[in-house]
């Protein structure tokens, strides 16, 4: 930078040495050089190149993570309705725990199901006639006694059942026999 009193000087105008410090910082207070104005608009230029930088990479970077985040949305989802999925079984199976064990105490222990079957197609009766309004107030031996009555659903206790003894038809083999006596039966393959 050229000095401020020489540039003066070269114009013919002389400042007197006592007041030359004092002008000097009031000109370096109020003015600033062109050199340090340009130094300073290049460093915001920089600044401001840079920020754009920065910005288009982070712009860059979330397009390139969109993918990603949908990915990890569809996930975090899955994970959520897999746990609701596994919440609403294990309801599922507390309830169905708490009519076999209503079932259980309503079962004759004195007799066995046919079939395993059998006693899960009894099962399924039992529990939907609890929910029956129809059965409301109805104890649990009263609605089992209701779906059991008149239903030959039990071995009989020797392994063997006789045939009746007015046997009109005539079966000459005890398969033809049970085929006959089991035909209403959905669980009975003879």
């Amino acid at each position: 930078m050229e000095d401020i009193f020489k540039i003066f000087a070269d114009e013919g105008i002389e400042i007197p040495e006592d007041k030359k410090n004092n002008l000097r910082s009031k000109i370096t207070k109020n003015y600033k050089t062109i050199n340090e104005f340009n130094d300073k608009i290049k460093a915001a230029t920089e600044a401001a190149e840079t920020a754009n930088k920065t910005i288009d990479d982070l712009k860059a970077e979330i397009a390139k993570n969109t993918g990603d985040l949908a990915a990890a949305n569809k996930l975090i989802d899955d994970y959520k309705a897999a746990d609701t999925a596994r919440e609403e079984k294990a309801k599922a199976e507390k309830v169905t725990a708490e009519y076999k064990e209503r079932f259980g105490k309503v079962k004759p222990a004195d007799k066995e199901f046919f079939n395993e079957a059998t006693e899960n197609w009894v099962f399924e009766q039992f529990r939907s006639a609890l929910s029956e309004k129809d059965n409301a107030g109805k104890s649990d031996a009263e609605v089992f006694t209701a779906v059991t009555k008149d239903k030959d659903i039990y071995k009989a206790k020797n392994g063997f059942r006789t045939p009746p003894v007015n046997n009109q038809k005539h079966q000459t083999t005890d398969e033809a026999f049970l085929a006959e006596k089991y035909k209403g039966n959905p669980f009975f393959h003879g």
